[in-house]
């Protein structure tokens, strides 16, 4: 596959991660599109428009287009359209797949977007955890994403996910004026970090119900009962099953199969 690095989406939060990924394509390609999606459990939303004009004062107005998409059609699809037989399967862990599934409806939009738009790049903000809670951030899971962007001649990147200050990044690069923004309350060594339960809301970024929903699930009862690797077993099992249902919502919204 011969392509030129000319334009590049980026699913964007607002967030110190998605935004440092932002800001590393800016100085890879001429244009880029920060996706911000929509779907029912999210809210102030307009919160990413922060960091997003920072963006494009650092990189200019040409460069940076910033643009929200409404995901809760697919998000309904994934998550609901068999919320029945998920529970059968699944048990009560569908309380927890809420941020998967809301997760997966934005690389389903970033596909549609893509091919509408001949874009051939596709990154987010997704960062390594010793111990990920969530599927999104599973280094399984995001090689099979890897692989369903590239049915569709589509290579997609993480390229903050070995960054463990993704805020302190940007304040060297000049594009906050705040060193610690990420959250209070990390303990930082040499090998890495330390959290600590005193954080806040990060300001630059949606809030969502069902993503405080999933967590308290996880951490206060699936994970000390049944420990992390059913988690990431489940969490497999969910996204491969959902991916192949994203295939199938592309193949009757594009009317094509995948490349």
């Amino acid at each position: 596959m011969n392509l030129s690095e000319d334009e590049v989406v980026v699913l964007y939060s607002g967030g110190s991660d998605s935004t440092l990924a932002a800001a590393l394509m800016c100085k890879r390609f001429r244009k880029v599109h920060l996706l911000t999606c929509r779907t029912s459990p999210m809210y102030s939303l307009e919160k990413s428009k922060a960091n997003a004009r920072l963006l494009r004062r650092k990189f200019g107005n040409n460069k940076v287009i910033h643009k929200f998409l409404d995901t809760d059609e697919i998000f309904k699809t994934i998550y609901r359209g068999n919320y029945l037989g998920d529970i059968q399967k699944y048990g009560t862990y569908v309380s927890a797949c809420v941020c998967a599934a809301c997760s997966l409806s934005w690389h389903v939009r970033a596909i549609i977007y893509d091919i509408e738009n001949d874009i051939h790049f596709t990154c987010d903000g997704e960062r390594y955890e010793k111990t990920p809670i969530w599927a999104e951030q599973m280094e399984p899971v995001l090689e099979m994403v890897r692989g369903f962007y590239k049915e569709y001649g589509i290579i997609y990147e993480n390229p903050v996910y070995r960054i463990v200050r993704t805020d302190w990044k940007l304040f060297e690069l000049g594009i906050t004026e705040e060193k610690d923004v990420k959250l209070e309350g990390y303990a930082y060594d040499e090998r890495g970090f330390s959290e600590d339960p005193r954080g806040h809301w990060k300001r630059t970024q949606p809030n969502c119900h069902g993503g405080v929903i999933g967590a308290m699930y996880l951490s206060c009862y699936f994970l000390p009962l049944y420990g992390q690797e059913a988690n990431e077993k489940i969490a497999i099992e969910y996204y491969t099953e959902k991916i192949n249902l994203c295939r199938e919502y592309l193949q009757r919204r594009l009317g094509m199969p995948r490349g």
